[in-house]
């Protein structure tokens, strides 16, 4: 009886490993293909990627601006959209910590990189007097 337990059991996992490894597609038996081919065609210069040390990395920073009433929000949206990539910015609903009762909308950038940061400069004269600073 033994002697028949251990073979089911050799059978089993020749059986197993014959389908995990498609040696039974033919006669179609196998598991799903996991492949995604479609993800390497869509790469964009691969060969260029290469890891950053610690002391290569820069660390991204969060910064803010505002608060601007809804005339000086509408032109700062406008030139954010032409300037900004999209998904880079916000604009937010917002109150001034010394002057509770001032509501406006206040810009923020929650991730700025060196990239985002070569087009700020242009955003200045929708910005006015005010200038980015650091989030709180």
């Amino acid at each position: 009886m033994l002697r028949l337990i251990v073979l089911g059991l050799v059978l089993l996992n020749a059986g197993y490993y014959a389908w995990s490894h498609g040696m039974l597609r033919s006669y179609g038996f196998a598991p799903a293909q996991q492949a995604e081919p479609q993800r390497v065609a869509q790469q964009i210069q691969p060969q260029q990627l290469r890891v950053l040390s610690g002391d290569e990395v820069r660390p991204l920073e969060c910064l803010q601006a505002g608060l601007f009433d809804d005339a000086q929000a509408a032109a700062l949206r406008q030139l954010a959209q032409k300037v900004l990539p999209e998904g880079s910015w916000t604009l937010e609903d917002a109150t001034d910590p010394a002057r509770p009762d001032a509501r406006g909308k206040r810009l923020r950038l929650p991730v700025v990189d060196d990239a985002l940061r070569a087009r700020l400069d242009e955003l200045k004269p929708a910005l006015g007097t005010l200038a980015l600073a650091p989030c709180k």
